[in-house]
C-alpha cells in the first residue's frame, strides 16, 4: 500500500469507527432517559417492589452512574476516532503537494494504538481541539 492509501484507509475505518461511537452515546443516553422515566412514573409496576423506596433510589443511583460513565466513555472514544480522521485528512493534504519529502510511515505507538509516525507526529500536534465534544 502507498502511503496515501494508507491514511484513506485510516480515514475511512476511524470515520466509521466516530460514527458507531456517537451512535452508541446517543442510543445509551435515550435508552437512560425512558427508563429513568418509567421509574419514576411506574417505579412499583416496573419493578413489583411495594414500598421498598431504598431499593429504588438505589437502583436509580447506580443506572445513574453507570449509565453516564458508558456515554463518557463513548464520546472519549469517539473523540479519538475524530482526532485520527482530522489528522488523517491533514495528512493526506500535504501529499498533494509536489516536491514534497516522503512521509514517515514507521509503525509508533499512540495511546495503545501502532499508527504510522506522520499521523502519530499530526495527531500530537497542538491544534488539535480537546474535549468529549472538541472533535468533529
Amino acid at each position: 500500500m502507498t502511503p496515501d492509501e494508507i491514511m484513506v484507509a485510516h480515514r475511512d475505518y476511524y470515520g466509521s469507527y466516530h460514527h458507531h461511537k456517537e451512535t452508541m452515546a446517543y442510543g445509551a443516553a435515550t435508552l437512560y432517559i425512558g427508563a429513568a422515566t418509567a421509574v419514576i412514573l411506574k417505579g412499583r409496576g416496573v419493578f413489583g417492589i411495594g414500598d421498598s423506596r431504598c431499593v429504588l433510589s438505589t437502583l436509580l443511583v447506580l443506572s445513574f452512574i453507570v449509565g453516564h460513565a458508558f456515554v463518557i466513555w463513548q464520546l472519549a472514544n469517539r473523540e479519538v476516532a475524530a482526532n485520527i480522521v482530522r489528522a488523517a485528512i491533514t495528512v493526506l493534504s500535504r501529499f498533494a503537494i509536489p516536491n514534497n519529502a516522503a512521509p514517515d510511515m514507521m509503525p509508533t505507538p499512540w495511546h495503545g494504538l501502532e499508527l504510522p509516525r506522520v499521523l502519530v507526529q499530526e495527531l500530537s500536534s497542538p491544534t488539535l481541539p480537546g474535549g468529549l465534544l472538541g472533535g468533529a
